[in-house]
C-alpha cells in the first residue's frame, strides 16, 4: 500500500513491537526513544505536534514539514532497533514490516487526533488522568519548560487556548476516531479531503509538469489497483469452485496441500503471472495456507 504524503501534510504515525512485544518497557528505553525522536526530527526538519509511548508501541502526530517523512521514519525506527538489539542482546526485527500512517485534515480533525494520542494511556487503563502519564507530550503544552520535543507554540496555536485543550480532553475521553481506508492509505477528514490530498501528492510541490516521482507514483497506483482487482476476482472464483468460504478452509475435508494446489491452478488460469509473482504468494507454506487466504480476503475484500 502506498501512503499518501506531501510537503506540509499532517500525519498520525504508529508502530508497535513485532507480535505485540514490549520493546519500550522501562524508563531507559523510553528515554532513549524520546532523545532519538528529538534529534531526528530536528535533523530532518519534521515538526512534532504530539507523542505518546507505552511499553509496546509509540504514536506520533507530526507534520511532514520538510517533505522527508520516509527518511525520518527510516532513521527513527532503524536507529532505535539497532540500540534495542544492542542493549537487550536480541536479534532480528523488532518492528513489523512498516509503520502505519494516517493522513489528517487540518482544523478540528487535527485537534481531535492530537488529543486522541494524548489519551492513549487512559484508553489502555494505565491511568485515569492523562496529565499523570510521564511518557507523553501532554505536559509540554502551556508550560514554561524550554526542554520540549514538540513544537509547543505551533500546537498551542492549533487549540487557541488551554481551556479548549482541556475541554477536548474530557469530551474525547470515550470517543473513538475512525480513519477512512483508501487505496492510498488511511485518512481522517471530510469527504473531499482524500481527493484533495491525492492531488497534492501528484503535484509533489513542482509546477513544471510531471516529475519522475509523479510518474512512478501513478504507475505504482495503477499496478496496485490491478492487483487488488485480480485478487478479489480470483478469491471469489475459488470460493465458488470449492463451495466453501476462505475463513472456513481449515474445516474443509481436503488437506491444506491439496487446497493449495487447486488455488494456485485457479491463479494460473484467472490471474496474470505478475500477480503470481507478488510477495502475497511467495514462500507459501502448506500449513499456513488457510490462514493466509483468510487474511487476504479480510484485507482485500474490505478495501
Amino acid at each position: 500500500m502506498i501512503d499518501a504524503t506531501y510537503k506540509g501534510a499532517f500525519h498520525k504515525i504508529t508502530n508497535r513491537g513485532i507480535e505485540g512485544r514490549n520493546i519500550f518497557s522501562g524508563s531507559s528505553l523510553k528515554t532513549f526513544f524520546l532523545e532519538l525522536l528529538k534529534k531526528t526530527s530536528e535533523k530532518l526538519n519534521i515538526r512534532l505536534l504530539s507523542y505518546c509511548i507505552t511499553d509496546n508501541r509509540y504514536c506520533l502526530v507530526l507534520q511532514n514539514s520538510s517533505g522527508r517523512l520516509p527518511d525520518f521514519m527510516r532513521e527513527l525506527d532503524g536507529q532505535y532497533a539497532i540500540n534495542y538489539r544492542k542493549k537487550e542482546g536480541k536479534k532480528g526485527y523488532i518492528f513489523p514490516d512498516r509503520y502505519k500512517s494516517t493522513l489528517i485534515q487540518e482544523g478540528l480533525y487535527l485537534r481531535k487526533v492530537i488529543i486522541h494520542v494524548l489519551l492513549s494511556p487512559v484508553r489502555e487503563g494505565i491511568t485515569n488522568n492523562p496529565y499523570n502519564y510521564r511518557w507523553s507530550s501532554i505536559r509540554e503544552y502551556y508550560s514554561n519548560s524550554k526542554e520540549t520535543i514538540v513544537d509547543k507554540m505551533f500546537t498551542e496555536k492549533i487549540f487557541k487556548s488551554k481551556s479548549i485543550f482541556n475541554k477536548l480532553l474530557e469530551e474525547l475521553r470515550n470517543e473513538n476516531l475512525r480513519a477512512k481506508r483508501t487505496r492510498f492509505g488511511a485518512v481522517i477528514g471530510g469527504e473531499k479531503f482524500g481527493e484533495e490530498a491525492i492531488k497534492k501528492c501528484y503535484e509533489l510541490g513542482n509546477e513544471g509538469g510531471e516529475t519522475k516521482e509523479m510518474v512512478l507514483f501513478q504507475d505504482q497506483t495503477a499496478e496496485i489497483n490491478h492487483i487488488l482487482d485480480t485478487v478479489d476476482i480470483v478469491i471469489n472464483l475459488f470460493d465458488k469452485k470449492i463451495k466453501v468460504k476462505g475463513d472456513k478452509i481449515k474445516e474443509h475435508a481436503k488437506p491444506d496441500k491439496e487446497l493449495k494446489s487447486e488455488f494456485l491452478v485457479a491463479l494460473k488460469d484467472k490471474a496474470s503471472t505478475r500477480l503470481i509473482d507478488t510477495p502475497l504468494f511467495h514462500h507459501l507454506k502448506d500449513s499456513s495456507f488457510g490462514q493466509l487466504c483468510k487474511r487476504a480476503k479480510d484485507k482485500f475484500m474490505d478495501t
